[in-house]
């Protein structure tokens, strides 16, 4: 049992290494452009699992992912020099964007990308949950101390 578990976090550790950022690597830095950014309340609450689409409007070229926990999204897009000036669409939820991809095209070292930041406005009526995360976030660690403390004095019941 214990190979087997082993053998696994050992295979998981690999993929997550092999996938983790492998879409950087698939294009040189002068064909790489990045978009990101972070998606959040008016409040600053980041907003997780925001569907982000961005596009050039020119070619087609695009891509959706996700926010993460902490509102953050990242797009590759496969640009060239020729690219310059082309107008990128980003949108993330009802909201949309649209930037021009700005790089120096002589420059093939440094990483080409540009931040687009999305701040929602809470609804009429509608206050932000700030206090009932601060509840939850104490009420996790008064529970996660209360767990530490019970399993610390089942062991030392057993010695």
């Amino acid at each position: 049992m214990n190979r087997f578990l082993s053998l696994f976090l050992i295979a998981s550790g690999l993929f997550i290494l092999v996938s983790g950022k492998a879409a950087l690597a698939t294009h040189e830095t002068d064909h790489r452009y990045t978009i990101h950014g972070l998606v959040k309340e008016a409040s600053g609450i980041p907003r997780p699992n925001v569907k982000v689409t961005v596009s050039d409007t020119l070619t087609g070229e695009g891509n959706t992912v996700f926010t993460d926990q902490k509102g953050y999204y990242e797009v590759l897009l496969h640009l060239h020099n020729s690219n310059l000036g082309d107008e990128i669409r980003v949108s993330a939820g009802s909201m949309a964007k649209v930037i021009k991809a700005e790089f120096n095209p002589e420059d093939k070292k440094t990483e080409r990308k540009a931040e687009v930041n999305f701040e929602f406005a809470l609804p009429e009526g509608r206050k932000s949950n700030q206090g009932w995360s601060l509840i939850a976030g104490i009420l996790l660690v008064v529970g996660f101390i209360f767990l530490t403390a019970t399993v610390f004095k089942q062991r030392k019941a057993l010695k």
